[in-house]
């Protein structure tokens, strides 16, 4: 027989129903749940705020996922799930190794799915060294991991390699993704958001 899932937890504030979403997020809410397989729900707490969640929602989509990105997707989520860890956001690191570990549908814009191995995923939670493919995203994982554990202490090693492996805009780039997921892990965790149960 199947495991039976525990019961979600209730969130430290109400949930919005979706129906009751502002106009202005309902496109972009289907646009998550299409991109995720469901609306996480940290979205229906965002959704109180309708004037914070639009342009935030937004500002997620022009660092992880636009035509323009200068960095591979595929390398700012793998960094994203580290700094979670390192941001002890558990909510944040189960999305991102569901997110890595689901199937491919062609369409990175619009689904995520990275199929992930259960070994490169765990190599990502840990800080193995196996996490990184090759010297240019060894240089943008330590980069990411001393900017988010203390940014004003960066290695002046780590600066000359970013320096010498990576363009300006996507040294840039890096430090946004960094900035982003340490402010989206430090909201999540401070309103307690409930993991979904699935």
């Amino acid at each position: 027989p199947k495991p039976k899932l525990q019961e979600e937890p209730q969130p430290f504030i109400p949930y919005l129903d979706r129906d009751k979403f502002h106009p202005t997020l309902k496109e972009r809410s289907d646009r998550y749940a299409k991109r995720m397989g469901f609306l996480p729900n940290c979205n229906k707490l965002y959704a109180h705020r309708p004037e914070i969640a639009a342009p935030l929602w937004d500002l997620n989509s022009a660092i992880m996922r636009d035509s323009s990105s200068t960095l591979p997707q595929s390398l700012k989520r793998r960094i994203a799930t580290r700094l979670a860890k390192l941001n002890n956001s558990t909510y944040c690191v189960s999305h991102h190794c569901g997110m890595l570990q689901r199937e491919d549908s062609g369409d990175k814009l619009q689904d995520e799915g990275w199929q992930l191995s259960d070994e490169a995923v765990r190599a990502l939670v840990t800080g193995d060294e196996t996490a990184a493919k090759d010297a240019f995203e060894r240089a943008c994982f330590d980069f990411a991991e001393a900017m988010t554990v203390d940014p004003t202490g960066i290695p002046d090693e780590v600066y000359e390699r970013v320096k010498r492996l990576l363009t300006p805009p996507q040294i840039v780039e890096l430090a946004c993704v960094v900035g982003f997921w340490k402010f989206y892990n430090t909201v999540h965790s401070g309103l307690k958001v409930p993991l979904e149960k699935h």
